[in-house]
């Protein structure tokens, strides 16, 4: 059975939390917030869209989605966590972090 790709990113970003996260329950909160809005976004359209310079990139892969989003809260809260630990555990390539970093720090405006 597959699943939607919103619950996907969900189980991903929870299979993150409980390998590498030790902040406090308000950030996983805010995580979480930021986890609903880009859910929002694509359950309207299908992807995340942004511009990177001249590119226009659409991404929908929940495993590079949610290890963006999880770089973005482990870079806010002071851990030290890597892209290479995120891609190791998530089974993706670094560019695919990058990627995905650029796209969910531009949608949510950090």
């Amino acid at each position: 059975m597959k699943t939607c790709i919103n619950n996907s990113i969900q189980i991903y970003l929870e299979q993150l939390l409980k390998q590498f996260d030790k902040s406090e329950p308000k950030y996983r909160d805010r995580l979480y917030d930021w986890y609903k809005n880009i859910r929002v976004e694509i359950a309207s359209k299908g992807f995340l869209y942004y511009k990177d310079g001249g590119r226009e990139m659409f991404l929908s892969n929940p495993k590079v989605l949610a290890g963006g989003l999880f770089y973005i809260h482990s870079i806010t809260t002071g851990q030290d966590v890597t892209q290479r630990m995120i891609t190791g555990v998530l089974g993706i390539n670094i560019s695919s972090i990058k990627d995905s970093y650029r796209a969910v720090k531009t949608f949510l405006d950090l």
